[in-house]
């Protein structure tokens, strides 16, 4: 496990022999700590080796949320970051890691608003083979209508929820069961059964993000290596 920088962000990057993928991982300051057992778990889980970055989110509601919604923040700047953020990761970012690595297929995956942001940049762009979409902040003002109408590109997306998050006293924050509901149904109509899943943790929002996050990343390695045969 090292620390480099690419680009214009600190990447915590994780390198094992003979890679067959690249997963890159949204990593706000909060998450940087449970990273490296994050990684642990993932290995545990998955026997495919895998390069793995997780690139520093310094404004996690900025940088993340694809829109304004005043109920992510009141901040008028919240809403315009994803783009940018989108953009290094698929110009900087895996630029970078490919030449190092090769052209490896790439699991781009998050919790919480980076689940979010990972969902809404598999809609923009092909560069991803799969999604790991963890606790996602399905409930952003009007994600559904959006998602219906801007499908996703990746070949593999794997949901998952707390089973307390949508008994959040916030009515926001309770739509959230209702959302990644909604969008599973619309992965398997736009994939496929098999290519997609929602997994349901036990809790809500605030507990286990690294092993949540773990589980997801392992699927979608299961899953492409499946995909490769």
């Amino acid at each position: 496990m090292t620390e480099v920088t690419i680009g214009n962000r600190k990447v915590v990057l994780f390198e094992a022999d003979s890679p067959r993928a690249i997963l890159v991982q949204t990593l706000g300051r909060h998450e940087v700590k449970a990273f490296a057992e994050e990684v642990r778990m993932i290995q545990a889980e998955a026997d495919v080796p895998f390069v793995m970055a997780g690139f520093d989110i310094a404004d996690w509601d900025r940088e993340l949320t694809p829109w304004h919604d005043p109920e992510v923040s009141r901040r008028k700047s919240v809403g315009d970051g994803a783009d940018e953020t989108l953009r290094y990761v698929c110009d900087m970012l895996l630029p970078v890691l490919q030449e190092r690595y090769g052209r490896l297929p790439v699991v781009l995956g998050g919790y919480s608003l980076g689940g979010l942001f990972s969902l809404w940049a598999s809609s923009q762009t092909d560069c991803f083979a799969a999604i790991a979409a963890c606790s996602p902040s399905l409930w952003i003002r009007d994600w559904l209508p959006f998602a219906e109408a801007h499908p996703t590109q990746a070949k593999a997306v794997y949901l998952s929820l707390g089973d307390r998050e949508e008994l959040a006293k916030n009515k926001a924050i309770s739509r959230v069961g209702d959302c990644v509901r909604g969008e599973y149904r619309l992965l398997q109509e736009q994939i496929g059964n098999d290519r997609c899943t929602l997994q349901w943790n036990e809790g809500n929002h605030f507990v286990h993000g690294a092993e949540r996050t773990a589980k997801g990343f392992a699927w979608c390695l299961g899953k492409i290596e499946r995909l490769r045969k």
